[in-house]
């Protein structure tokens, strides 16, 4: 399931809750896991440029699928350099933000800018933290359909867990003549 945009308000309520508590004047993101944007605040005060951090360390923190601040001290690479030029220059490799995780798969990332580093990556924290108890309330569980038929499966999940260092902990679902997926429109 796609994190929602009552979701992503959720969380953004619940950054700038957090950054009332440590007095503090933040911008909050929360980009879905293709970093686009789907909900953001800016508290008043807040320095202008922080609405811009907020999102540029959401989506490092959504393409990498960890925190931007594990990005920082290879920001120079050519690697990351290379990525943050493919995504526009809207990618920002600095700490701030965290992904949003739901059953070990990567539906967005909140970003915070506005404090220290520090404080930016706490808040995000907190805000993410809060809505985890959600997803789990719920009990939902991910299944992935594959339009690629199954022999194929094993090859680009080895691949995943290689490169990803993630492992498919979910079932998939091979659809090879695309019927489930037209009969649910969700070809795009």
């Amino acid at each position: 399931m796609a994190l929602t945009l009552a979701e992503a308000n959720r969380i953004v309520q619940a950054a700038i809750t957090k950054a009332q508590e440590m007095n503090i004047k933040v911008s909050a993101a929360v980009c879905d896991a293709g970093g686009r944007l789907v909900a953001v605040y800016r508290m008043d005060g807040a320095i202008w440029g922080s609405i811009y951090g907020s999102q540029g360390k959401a989506v490092a923190s959504a393409g990498f699928g960890r925190a931007s601040g594990e990005l920082q001290e290879r920001a120079g690479s050519p690697i990351i350099q290379g990525i943050v030029a493919h995504s526009g220059g809207h990618m920002i490799p600095s700490m701030g933000a965290v992904p949003i995780i739901r059953n070990g798969v990567v539906e967005g990332a909140c970003g915070v800018g506005g404090g220290t580093s520090q404080q930016d990556e706490g808040v995000a924290k907190g805000a993410v933290a809060k809505l985890k108890g959600e997803f789990e309330k719920r009990n939902c569980k991910v299944l992935a359909l594959s339009v690629d038929p199954v022999d194929s499966h094993l090859a680009w999940i080895k691949d995943i867990e290689e490169t990803q260092g993630v492992k498919i902990n979910y079932p998939i679902i091979a659809d090879h003549d695309s019927s489930v997926a037209k009969l649910y429109d969700m070809l795009h």
